[in-house]
């Protein structure tokens, strides 16, 4: 025989036993693969509801929070009571020229005037 016939054939032999041989162990590989995939497939399938259920909270808190942006907010001056009709007037003053600069401590107070002015209004 032609040693090139000679080293295929073998070749052909140890191809069909390796073949052969490995089917038989192949079988609880395939099964427990099978249950692997049942196993990730489940888990993937419970992921997949929890991030639908946190669409639904984050779809609800956007809502809520575009709902209390939209919400009119009171003024400062909705919130206090309104004066009585009775209730004498005060006078306004007169705006006075510009005088020259003071001291820090007189240019807060009168700071402090204006917004008890503009508070009273």
């Amino acid at each position: 025989m032609n040693p090139l016939y000679k080293g295929l054939l073998s070749a052909a032999v140890v191809s069909a036993l390796m073949i052969g041989c490995g089917k038989g162990g192949e079988s609880g590989e395939v099964d427990s693969t099978k249950q692997e995939l049942q196993t990730v497939s489940a888990e993937r399938d419970a992921l997949k509801t929890e991030l639908e259920s946190a669409k639904e909270q984050l779809s609800a808190k956007e809502q809520q929070a575009a709902a209390e942006r939209a919400a009119p907010t009171p003024a400062p001056s909705d919130t206090k009571e309104e004066p009585e009709a009775d209730a004498p007037k005060q006078e306004e003053e007169k705006p006075r020229a510009k005088q020259p600069s003071t001291s820090r401590a007189a240019r807060e107070e009168k700071r402090e005037e204006i917004k008890q002015k503009h508070r009273a209004m």
